[in-house]
């Protein structure tokens, strides 16, 4: 049996004079039993005032469409502030997701930290 619970969470702030940036790294899984762990964590990014935040997935498994869900309202946060959402080196089925559903029209994907900073700043 699959633990659902298991997400591990590493953040990484970078603090460059414009914009303060944070990088998460994320492994396991994002599903409904896991966000409750992860948005604490974006939202006291968010009250240190840092909206510019680059997602690492290398580590991340797809678990359905919560995943989806997820990104959709962090970038939608982000964007109110002038923030933006990167996602770095997903796994095919995550990235194939983004595509056919559009989402990467909004939520630029990148292969690695360097290229996702270099769309922020």
């Amino acid at each position: 049996m699959t633990d659902f619970t298991d997400l591990d969470v590493k953040i990484e702030q970078k603090r460059f004079a414009a914009p303060l940036l944070a990088v998460i790294s994320l492994k396991g899984e994002i599903n409904i039993l896991t966000i409750p762990k992860l948005l604490p964590v974006i939202e006291d990014l968010f009250s240190e005032h840092i909206y510019c935040l680059i997602f690492d997935l290398s580590g991340l498994k797809m678990s359905g469409p919560t995943i989806l869900d997820f990104f959709i309202k962090i970038e939608a946060r982000t964007r109110e502030k002038a923030g933006r959402v990167v996602l770095v080196n997903p796994r095919d089925e995550i990235a194939t997701a983004f595509e056919l559903t559009g989402l990467g029209k909004y939520i630029p994907i990148t292969d690695n930290i360097e290229s996702a900073w270099n769309l922020i700043k």
